[in-house]
This record gives C-alpha cells, structure tokens and sequence, in this order.
C-alpha cells in the first residue's frame, strides 16, 4: 500500500510538472484562482514517500502586495513571492512574526524550506501543488475549508 502511494504521489507532481491547461502568470502576477484561497498543507510528496503534517495549522495565503502570509505550526508571518513566466513562483525567507517554538520545530523548519525551494506552482482537482525543480518532491495544499484526506 506504501509502494502504490508512494507511485501516486510521483505521479501527481510528474503530472503537474508538465504543462497542464489552466491558469498561469500574467502581468508577474498569481491568477485569482491561487491568491483566493488560504491554502492547508496536507503533505509534502517526495520521491521516499509523503511527510504529513500534525493538528497545528500550516497555511499559506497570498496576499495582493506581493507577499504569503503563512502559518507553520509555531511559526508565523510574511515571506516575499516572486512570479514568473507560465508558472514559475519562488517563496522567500519567511520574516516571522511570531516564533514559539522552544527547542525549535523540525517539522515547520522543513515545510519553509520546502516552500524556499519550490519553483513551479499548477492547480489540480481544486489543490495546489508547489514543486521543486529537478526532483519530483513537492508540497500539496487544499483549500482551507476543505476537509483533510
């Protein structure tokens, strides 16, 4: 069962790396149909397998000024985005502001990273997904109101 999950994951960012009809980047600006929504994470895909989050809100929202807002566990504040031809987006350094995380969070450290790495963006079945350039890693998100698989 891990084995066919893990396959299906590869496949969905194989798939939303390649060109897919929808929206894009127009006027280096994120369409409606990607800075609408706040954004839950619900896993980060990679080629060894998926990496759940816990009960502790990771959101990311893209706000008109050019910037995230986002949520990563302990972790909160605005990160700059940079958008690109097609669908190209880079997520900058988040600049916290607010940082509880005693003894640090390993988990929320990883999905800023994630996030600073990602360089594709594409919308499938309603989700977004991020995806890293070179591997077939990437972060998949639902619409904040949706209900987590």
């Amino acid at each position: 069962m891990r084995t066919l999950r893990m396959l299906a994951a590869t496949l969905v960012l194989a798939t939303a790396a390649c060109h897919t009809p929808g929206p894009v980047n127009t006027a280096n600006r994120l369409p409606p149909e990607v800075t609408g929504p706040t954004w839950r994470w619900v896993s980060t895909l990679t080629v060894y397998g998926e990496l759940r989050p816990d009960a502790r809100a990771y959101t990311l929202h893209f706000l008109d000024n050019g910037r995230a807002q986002i949520e990563a566990g302990c972790k909160a504040g605005t990160a700059s985005v940079g958008v690109g031809d097609n669908r190209q987006i880079q997520i900058g350094t988040l600049d916290a502001t607010r940082n509880d995380c005693p003894g640090g969070d390993r988990i929320a450290d990883e999905f800023l990273t994630d996030m600073g790495r990602a360089r594709q963006w594409t919308l499938k079945d309603g989700d977004l997904y991020l995806g890293h350039p070179g591997d077939a890693a990437g972060l998949h998100f639902t619409p904040a109101t949706a209900t987590t698989p």
